[in-house]
């Protein structure tokens, strides 16, 4: 129904409800009381559907009204205000929407999932850190007990396969160049309370290119080792080349440790002792009972 059909129909019924008072349809001279009954019974009942038409005519032209004026304050808007509360307003209400995410911690850990989850514009992460400063076991700004002398944490070493860690440096670092910000490989030292028990070599610097664990047992310098000791963990370097990360070297290696495995294959007490048992500490941080030889692998 088109905007201008009610008011008319509201017209026609005041003007009925008139003509009824004045007796044009019902003669106000009858002295019938059925007459005046029926002429009192139709007055009422036009003059309340007029009231109503009159009541909604009223209420859309209050709407009318502010939409026209709503109009006319856009038609005041200048282009760019127009475009500049467009913007806002989605804005805010893409914010409302969000998801929210909590990171607890901002170690490596914590800022790497943190700094994954902020390219979902559909996630607002937080980050929670107790320290005064991020980076976790890896931050500077350590001192000692007595708060009196600066210390560090030490270093932290980048090795060929943190593919992830190369990648974030190369994307948001401009003009990265990881010859110049990473320092080269170097040799590394084993020692116990007893001085220099091994030395690491740079296994890609080696003339003859090897697999890791048979280049381990051949390029590792264990310099307070018997020979017998060292042929003891023939058989464990086998192991290392034998697994290949694949779902099948998992399920055969996960379910042992890896210090019943070095058992299981007849490694001796002391080369495991002054070998393998500082190298999972160092690269695992946990002792070989407790690390599953799959890890260690």
């Amino acid at each position: 129904m088109s905007k201008a059909k009610p008011f008319v129909l509201a017209l026609l019924l005041v003007v009925c409800t008139h003509q009824f008072v004045q007796g044009w349809i019902i003669p106000t001279t009858t002295t019938s009381t059925a007459s005046w009954k029926i002429s009192k019974a139709a007055t009422s009942a036009a003059a309340a559907a007029a009231a109503d038409v009159i009541a909604l005519r009223s209420q859309w032209s209050s709407a009318l009204y502010n939409q026209q004026q709503h109009s006319e304050l856009s038609s005041n808007r200048t282009p760019t205000e127009s475009k500049e509360n467009d913007v806002e307003r989605q804005r805010h209400q893409q914010e409302t929407t969000k998801r929210r995410v909590v990171v607890i911690g901002a170690g490596w850990g914590g800022l790497s999932a943190a700094h994954t989850l902020a390219k979902d514009d559909s996630v607002k992460v937080t980050v929670i850190e107790a320290s005064p400063r991020v980076g976790g076991l890896v931050r500077d700004g350590f001192t000692t007990l007595s708060g009196q002398r600066p210390a560090e944490a030490g270093q932290h070493g980048f090795w060929f396969n943190y593919h992830n860690i190369f990648r974030l440096m190369e994307q948001e670092i401009d003009d990265f160049d990881k010859e110049k910000a990473l320092t080269a490989y170097a040799k590394q030292g084993q020692y116990s309370p007893r001085g220099l028990e091994a030395v690491w070599p740079v296994y890609q610097e080696q003339p003859v290119q090897l697999p890791t664990g048979l280049a381990q047992a051949v390029f590792t310098q264990f310099l307070n080792l018997p020979l017998a000791d060292k042929l003891s963990a023939f058989p464990l370097v086998l192991a290392f080349s034998e697994f290949d990360d694949s779902e099948l070297s998992w399920r055969k290696y996960d379910a042992v440790s890896f210090r019943d495995l070095c058992i299981r294959l007849g490694v001796s007490r002391r080369c495991y002792q002054e070998a393998f048992e500082p190298m999972i500490l160092t690269g695992l941080f946990a002792p070989g009972a407790e690390c599953s030889a799959a890890a260690a692998l």
